[in-house]
C-alpha cells in the first residue's frame, strides 16, 4: 500500500476540504489582524473568534456540561469520518 495511507487520506478530496472548512472559523489573515489588535490593546486573554468566549464562560460555569457536549461532538465527527472514508 501507499505510505501513510489512513481512512483520512483515502477520502474524496472535495469531502475532505468541505469537512475542514467547516472547522476553520476565519482566514489566517483575519485571525492575525484580530490577534495583533488584541495584543496591542494589552488583553489579558485573547480568544478568537469572539464567540468562543461563550464556550470558555460555559466551561468555567458548567465544566461537566461542556465535557459531555465535546464528547458528543467527538462521536459525531468520528462517525462522519468513518462514513466518508473509503474501504480498500
Amino acid at each position: 500500500g501507499k505510505f501513510g495511507r489512513t481512512p483520512l487520506t483515502r477520502r474524496d478530496s472535495r469531502r475532505m476540504t468541505a469537512f475542514w472548512e467547516r472547522l476553520r472559523p476565519m482566514s489566517p489573515d483575519g485571525f492575525a489582524a484580530k490577534a495583533l489588535d488584541a495584543v496591542a490593546r494589552n488583553r489579558g486573554q485573547i480568544i478568537i473568534p469572539a464567540w468562543w468566549r461563550a464556550v470558555r464562560l460555559m466551561n468555567g460555569l458548567f465544566p461537566s456540561l461542556v465535557e459531555a457536549e465535546a464528547r458528543r461532538e467527538l462521536h459525531r465527527v468520528g462517525a462522519m469520518l468513518r462514513k466518508n472514508s473509503t474501504r480498500d
